[in-house]
């Protein structure tokens, strides 16, 4: 851990300790609020397809392994079906769900940030605000699906968190392995499969490790390409766009996209300029870790773990977002300004965050003024995300007004004409009637 100057006294730092853990408490709180407010039992667009291993009764296995779009739905999915069940169908499940995991995920988050550079409650709060944005509304409560950003998110801060540590038994390497397996296998996680070969050559490289131990470095390079490659059996590509082509006729519209995407994260959605920088500042996180990594060879130093974690957390973040420029660019430049992105590139602000914290701790400048500065920023951002509000009250209206219409008529072309639950109707007719004969969801 990097010891620096404490700016609190004891007796300032228990009350900025108790400020923090009431804050913590009262996020935790409107998030759940917000669920049981805006969350609908009702199956929701893309949820009519991904079911699909319900609807016909198919084991965990393809549930766990089945393709939704561009990725498989994993072991994210595995868990949530089995509450589905549980509840029969009740889908505010899977919202209630995703929200401990966003809870648990910020505690991963808090934590990994104490152990690389000691604790200060503002910090915390300023993570916690982060990771319990009610941006994340998307995946959470109008389309609730823990394979897209929620448990992605978790399985790499947790790969993160074992960066940190030792790799001197077999236990924690097969773990990060385990943990890899299951992100490659989840959502968009699947960018972090391209990752971990280099974390195992850095994490080498980093630590000068023993010969001994340099061996099980090379069993955890060659089974996590063995991970990776897995990943395409019986894998079959399919764009979540009809546009989609690569590479875009114009290329310039790629950094458009991706500059948009973090104004919106920024709360300026129609400052691209600021988005382009917040964007430049990820991609320099990624060079400060390779000019380190160069010195460190040239130098024969041992690095300190907090290189690793930026570079995983970075990289993945980065790699996400220009994915998500090259599959929906097509559609428009600020198709980037979605919820459902937002989890992904949080990962990126927060080794930002962290970049920035080794900086002034390094250069013995006041880091009481910047966390002070970080955390005002944040609160001005989820200030911002209240105006979304309207759109979580749009959908839950008319997921209840179609429940009500479809209950009393049962005439589905009807129900869809104010408010459509999926695009096409005649796909979800079979669905329902399923859904009334076992009384599952809205029917029991």
């Amino acid at each position: 851990m990097i010891k620096f100057k404490n700016h609190f006294t004891t007796s300032y730092r228990n009350v900025f300790q108790f400020i923090f853990l009431i804050s913590f408490l009262l996020l935790i709180i409107r998030f759940f609020h917000l669920i049981s407010l805006y969350s609908v039992n009702i199956p929701f667009w893309d949820q009519w397809d991904y079911f699909h291993t319900i609807w016909i009764n198919e084991s965990y296995f393809d549930s766990f392994l089945y393709i939704h779009a561009p990725h498989r739905q994993g072991i994210a999915f595995v868990i949530d079906r089995f509450f589905l069940e549980l509840s029969d169908l009740d889908t505010r499940v899977s919202s209630y769900l995703i929200g401990f995991i966003y809870v648990f995920a910020s505690i991963i988050a808090i934590y990994i940030k104490r152990r690389l550079l000691g604790s200060n409650p503002l910090d915390s709060l300023t993570i916690s605000i982060l990771f319990l944005s009610i941006g994340f509304y998307e995946t959470m409560i109008i389309t609730p699906n823990p394979s897209h950003g929620a448990f992605p998110i978790l399985l790499i801060l947790l790969m993160a968190y074992i960066c940190i540590l030792n790799w001197n038994d077999w236990f924690k390497l097969g773990l990060f392995l385990l943990l890899n397996f299951f992100a490659v296998y989840t959502g968009f996680a699947f960018f972090i499969g391209i990752i971990t070969p280099f974390v195992f050559i850095f994490y080498s490289e980093f630590f000068r490790t023993p010969l001994r131990k340099t061996q099980k470095i090379l069993i955890g390079f060659f089974i996590s390409i063995l991970i990776l490659f897995s990943f395409f059996l019986s894998y079959k590509f399919h764009s979540a766009t009809d546009c989609f082509q690569f590479p875009h006729p114009y290329p310039n519209e790629y950094l458009s996209f991706v500059s948009y995407s973090n104004a919106y994260l920024l709360g300026f959605k129609e400052n691209a300029f600021l988005g382009l920088v917040l964007f430049i500042l990820q991609v320099l996180v990624l060079f400060y870790f390779i000019a380190n990594f160069i010195t460190s060879r040239l130098n024969h130093r041992v690095q300190k773990p907090i290189f690793l974690v930026l570079f995983l957390l970075s990289s993945f973040s980065l790699l996400f977002q220009l994915n998500t420029a090259v599959g929906r660019v097509c559609v428009g430049e600020r198709m980037g300004q979605s919820s459902r992105y937002l989890p992904y590139m949080v990962l990126g602000i927060y080794s930002l965050i962290l970049c920035f914290y080794y900086l002034i701790i390094n250069l013995h400048r006041s880091k009481l003024l910047f966390s002070t500065l970080i955390l005002f920023f944040s609160f001005y951002i989820e200030f911002f995300r209240k105006g979304e509000l309207s759109v979580l009250e749009y959908h839950a209206n008319g997921k209840r007004e179609w429940v009500d219409c479809y209950l009393k008529s049962h005439d589905l072309k009807i129900c869809q004409k104010n408010y459509k639950i999926y695009p096409h109707s005649n796909y979800i007719e079979d669905k329902l009637r399923i859904l009334e004969h076992k009384g599952w969801s809205f029917f029991k």
